[in-house]
């Protein structure tokens, strides 16, 4: 598990291989598939507009929203909306109530579309009142969630369910994606991120029929778990025994989720390994502790960092490994989104590449803003 600080819980895999679930409510999926199918995307990358989605959350070393580049983001979340299991939700314990109004009025001064994030606490161990929530109190839940939007003027809502498993709580999800969809209209927006590990891809490949964009997390890819010491968020694997970008996209799109609807994750963080060196190693006695680029930048000279021509990220070696993105890989991952036609990427989180005091202020987003905007992008393959 990761705590607050780092942002993310990690359910470590002990698989790769699929399984297939059983009971997926296909006929709520089928109606809404008809429904949706005059306005889908085609799949081609050249008629796909990359959505450059970051999350905002005001923990950690803040990120004061009057310093967010908004330049470089199409859609911007606010993370978040604490789900409870009577169906309610918390808005103050990540400051929601009290950020909304600003957080909403300066995306829209800048033309980036305003949403929020729905989750529950699991940064506190809380992996039930999702589930609870959604299974008992669904109708509660959702009117909730559209009273938010139209409070504050939210253009939709995205759902961070972790951590989820799709044989369990597959169902539950599917009932309240339709919920939420007919409630929301067809102008407002209906996102989820899902981990890069699924025990059943099929599952999506039905799904993602809900939501105007999946986003794969493709982050926290690596651990003790893994037979040698690996990336947080490598875009290629070479052998198909670690986790890549690459891997998870391939994974997804296989399963039936469409390229032109499916996001990748770019982490604003890294690992430091104890006990190891550097990629490939043993992970025998090796551990990981998670770092924000901004305490890397402060205790690391990471322009002395070397580069993985195969994985497409830097890492620095020495008394320990640390593996993290830097400019060159942001900007590889966006040219793969681009080079693929996937819908756009996510970003967590914004405030962690947050330098007050630097030029710019934001390296990564800075680097992501060039490779996305610059008239010379990488043509489709």
């Amino acid at each position: 598990m990761i705590n607050i600080s780092g942002g993310r819980v990690v359910v470590r895999p002990t698989s790769v291989a699929p399984r297939i679930l059983c009971a997926l409510g296909m006929a709520l999926l089928v109606s809404l598939s008809a429904a949706c199918a005059s306005t889908e995307q085609p799949a081609a990358c050249a008629s796909t507009e990359q959505w450059s989605m970051g999350y905002y959350t005001p923990w950690g070393k803040t990120l004061p929203i009057s310093r967010i580049d908004w330049s470089a983001l199409s859609h911007a979340i606010y993370g978040f909306a604490v789900v409870r299991s009577d169906g309610s939700l918390d808005l103050d314990s990540v400051s929601l109530a009290e950020n909304a109004a600003q957080f909403v009025s300066a995306a829209r001064a800048a033309g980036v579309r305003p949403m929020f994030s729905l989750a529950q606490a699991w940064w506190s161990g809380d992996q039930e009142s999702f589930e609870l929530a959604a299974t008992y109190n669904r109708e509660t839940l959702v009117s909730n969630v559209i009273d938010v939007v139209d409070t504050y003027g939210f253009d939709g809502v995205d759902i961070d369910w972790e951590p989820f498993d799709a044989g369990t709580q597959g169902q539950v999800l599917l009932s309240l994606a339709a919920d939420l969809r007919a409630r929301l209209g067809t102008t407002k927006l209906l996102t989820i991120a899902v981990s890069y590990y699924q025990s059943d891809y099929a599952y999506w490949g039905r799904a993602h029929a809900y939501f105007d964009r999946l986003s794969i997390m493709t982050y926290d890819m690596s651990g003790t778990w893994d037979p040698y010491t690996w990336y947080n968020s490598a875009l290629y694997d070479p052998e198909g025994r670690v986790w890549s970008v690459n891997l998870a996209v391939e994974r997804f799109t296989l399963a039936g989720v469409p390229a032109a609807t499916t996001n990748i994750g770019i982490p604003f963080y890294g690992y430091v390994w104890s006990g190891a060196t550097g990629p490939y190693q043993s992970v025998d006695g090796a551990s990981t502790q998670q770092s924000y680029y901004q305490d890397l930048a402060v205790d690391y000279d990471l322009r002395s960092a070397l580069w993985d021509d195969v994985a497409q990220v830097p890492y620095l070696t020495g008394h320990s490994f640390i593996s993290f993105d830097n400019e060159r890989s942001v900007t590889a991952k966006v040219d793969y989104a681009v080079k693929r036609g996937l819908g756009g990427w996510i970003i967590w989180e914004l405030s962690a590449d947050y330098l007050a005091d630097g030029i710019p202020a934001n390296p990564l987003l800075a680097a992501i803003k060039k490779a996305w905007r610059r008239p010379d992008r990488p043509a489709c393959s």
